[in-house]
Formats: structure tokens, sequence, C-alpha cells
């Protein structure tokens, strides 16, 4: 391999990657439409987000059990997809409360 290909290659790697970076993408400003979020709306969300795991546990558990007390391959794939539910809502709820930062909540 000569340094001509060598270089040929860095140059192309280089583009790839440089090609591959897209701008930032601008952040919304906020209208004066909308209204800060309050302490109420804190309260809210995690009675929300209390019932929607509460749902979320009683569907669940179940599945748990059978897979616990009656391990096959259709026991196993039902847990792995009720854990794959629950970890998505987790995260969802773990995203929703980015709208809470900063909101100085009672203890």
């Amino acid at each position: 391999m000569t340094l001509r290909h060598l270089m040929a290659g860095a140059s192309a790697a280089s583009l790839l990657v440089l090609a591959s970076c897209t701008p930032e993408a601008e952040t919304p400003e906020i209208t004066e439409t909308e209204a800060p979020i309050t302490i109420e709306d804190a309260r809210t969300f995690l009675a929300e987000a209390d019932a929607e795991l509460s749902t979320m546990s009683a569907e669940t558990s179940p599945i748990y059990w059978a897979q616990a007390t009656n391990i096959t391959p259709e026991t196993n794939a039902a847990a792995a997809e009720a854990g794959a539910r629950y970890t998505t809502l987790g995260v969802e709820l773990a995203n929703a409360t980015k709208d809470y930062v900063g909101l100085d909540l009672p203890a």
C-alpha cells in the first residue's frame, strides 16, 4: 500500500465524517401564550405517572410470575416483551421530567 492510497483513504474517511455532521437544531423560543410550569402541573404529572406505572405493574406482574414459575421460551419471550414495555414507559416518563427542571418543588 502506498502513501497515496493511505492519503486517499484518510481523505475519504474525513469526508464521510464531515458529511454525517448536521447543524444543530434551533431551540424554539417560548411564546407569550405558553404559561410557565407550576407546582400544580408537577403534582398532576406525578399523579398521572403513578397511575400509568400502577397500570403497567398490574399488567406485567402476572407475566413475570408466569415466567418465574413456568420457564419456557414462550414465557421468556412474554417477560422480555413486558420488560421492554416497562422500560419504554420509564424512559418516556424520565424524559417528561425535563419540563420540571428548575422548578422549586416542596419537599
